[in-house]
């Protein structure tokens, strides 16, 4: 198993408002298969993201909902 922490950059799908936060940090937990739907826990809510680990940077992508409804991506913050 493999565990990072990663920086999540956060988009609105509607821009009627923003989020309080442009980011919020996640750690994943990867299989030995380096790919794994992951629950998520953050600064303005929660959701599940699928970790893909690619020559040592880790991909997270999924749906985010919270105080706003948000999708993101993000690229690996550092292997723990």
């Amino acid at each position: 198993m493999i565990s990072a922490l990663a920086i999540i950059s956060c988009s609105k799908e509607s821009s009627t408002t923003q989020p309080s936060k442009p980011y919020s940090v996640f750690k994943a937990t990867l299989s030995p298969q380096n790919e794994v739907p992951q629950p998520c826990q953050g600064a303005t809510g929660s959701g599940s993201a699928t970790a893909i680990l690619q020559e040592d940077v880790l991909i997270l992508s999924g749906s985010f909902s919270g105080l706003h409804d948000t999708v993101f991506t993000g690229l690996l913050g550092g292997i723990l």
